[in-house]
């Protein structure tokens, strides 16, 4: 139940949840203390939040877990780079709510959104990032990972050090780079994970095409397939079960670019657990051009919904769109 309602408070139960926490509160006072207890202690982990810079608007907001001020005042980031911190000590109070908090919910990663002006960004052994580009691509950086960005905010080539989750916008006659010390990833789809280490590199494809130059041979690997390179050489790509399954780590994190809703909808209820009706075939052909962070699915429905002019029914889990 603790579960559920740190869902709850963050805005990401159904409605059915909602109803079923609703009647659990009622049972008995010491139900309403516990929910009282946690609301209470997620308040002031919540309080350690800062939202962080940017110079160019994000896709979604920009939250990271942050604390040691006063640390961060006197280390100034070095020019053109954004290094990740793990958080550091609090005064008493919060880090004792949030070390509670760790505690009893279970420990959850720091995120934070990246303007593209960055010349290189890093991430901390508890931490995502998201990183948007100014052609619409976005990149979702995985902990301890790196991403080189060469200082042009319009490039589109990218170094890894790490492992990454990208959704690629399409620029005809402009292929996307992905550059790591196993071989190049020429981006001729939309969305793939890359995980690096050493001089290996795995590619799984989620939707299009990627193309591997590796020292030895070059591969296609299409959407639902997987390749990797070893001692220089790329394996021939194999299929792989659930490419969806296989990204869980990224979260609560989506991309639509001129995706048909028909297709976003197939994307939340894997993200989300939900089921997801789109009952008119032209309302489901409707392309789309959205990102989201770590929102709820209450937050990211309502806004589809309204970007397709639909009427959005949830019936317990399941949404229902329909054209008004």
């Amino acid at each position: 139940m603790d579960e559920l309602i740190e869902r709850s408070l963050r805005g990401e139960a159904s409605p059915r949840e909602l109803e079923r926490l609703a009647a659990w509160r009622s049972e008995s006072p010491e139900h309403e203390r516990r929910y009282r207890e946690l609301e209470r202690l997620l308040g002031a982990a919540r309080s350690l939040r800062v939202e962080a810079p940017r110079s160019a608007p994000p896709s979604a907001a920009a939250i990271i877990a942050r604390a040691g001020a006063s640390r961060a005042r006197r280390e100034p980031p070095a020019p053109r780079r954004w290094r990740a911190a793990a958080v550091r000590a609090a005064p008493w109070g919060l880090a004792a709510a949030a070390a509670l908090v760790a505690v009893v919910l279970g420990a959850r990663l720091a995120t934070r959104d990246v303007a593209a002006e960055h010349a290189e960004v890093v991430t901390g052994t508890a931490e995502l990032a998201t990183v948007t580009l100014r052609d619409g691509s976005v990149i979702r950086l995985a902990p301890m990972s790196r991403l080189g960005l060469g200082g042009r905010p319009d490039a589109r080539e990218v170094t890894l050090d790490g492992r990454a989750y990208f959704a690629v916008a399409h620029q005809r006659g402009q292929p996307f780079v992905v550059r790591t010390r196993a071989g190049a990833a020429r981006v001729l789809g939309t969305r793939f994970e890359l995980a690096t280490r050493d001089d290996d590199l795995e590619l799984v494809v989620v939707e299009g095409r990627v193309a591997i130059d590796a020292p030895e041979n070059s591969v296609e690997v299409r959407g639902g397939e997987t390749s990797r390179v070893a001692r220089g050489a790329a394996t021939p790509p194999a299929r792989v079960a659930n490419a969806d399954s296989a990204l869980r780590w990224i979260g609560k994190f989506l991309v639509f670019q001129a995706t048909p809703l028909g297709d976003a909808a197939r994307q939340v209820e894997a993200t989300y657990g939900v089921r997801v009706v789109v009952e008119d075939s032209v309302l489901a052909r409707h392309t789309l051009k959205a990102a989201f962070t770590d929102q709820s699915v209450t937050e990211v429905a309502a806004v589809l919904c309204s970007m397709v002019d639909a009427r959005c029914t949830w019936t317990g889990e399941t949404l229902t769109m329909s054209r008004k």
